[in-house]
């Protein structure tokens, strides 16, 4: 009789342990389906997202070439860098300030010029710098 309880609980034990390592190896299995799964979706959304970086990749390259053109700093396919005989300016407003030469024929560089300046008659004049690029903030 000793035998056949010792027996039995080895028997409980063991089924109780087999249930415990398939649902283990349910859960293991379940795990890489997902893994599998995801590994499926960010391997799709990574070459979407690839495709859509080279395609707009693709379209800046050709706008800085198009402004390229436009701005004559390359010619276009035919050699006339006036892009079909039209051409946008496009204005610097980074640019060093120009030298002015008044009447007396000295050289004056106006590197901030006031907001008011005189006139030759003696009036105030205001005075507006178009170079200013905080202007256009």
């Amino acid at each position: 009789m000793f035998d056949s309880l010792v027996m039995q609980r080895d028997t409980t034990d063991l089924t109780a342990e087999n249930r415990e390592l398939k649902l283990r190896l349910q859960s293991m299995v379940q795990q890489a389906q997902l893994r599998d799964g995801m590994f499926l979706l960010h391997y799709v959304a990574d070459h979407n997202i690839f495709l859509c970086d080279a395609a707009l990749n693709d379209a800046l390259r050709e706008e800085v070439q198009r402004l390229k053109i436009a701005t004559g700093q390359l010619p276009n396919a035919n050699g006339n860098p006036f892009n079909g005989g039209v051409q946008q300016s496009v204005p610097n407003y980074y640019s060093q300030p120009q030298q002015l030469r008044p009447p007396s024929g000295r050289q004056v560089q106006h590197l901030h010029p006031s907001p008011t300046q005189m006139s030759s008659n003696g009036q105030s004049l205001n005075v507006h710098s178009p170079g200013d690029p905080m202007d256009f903030m």
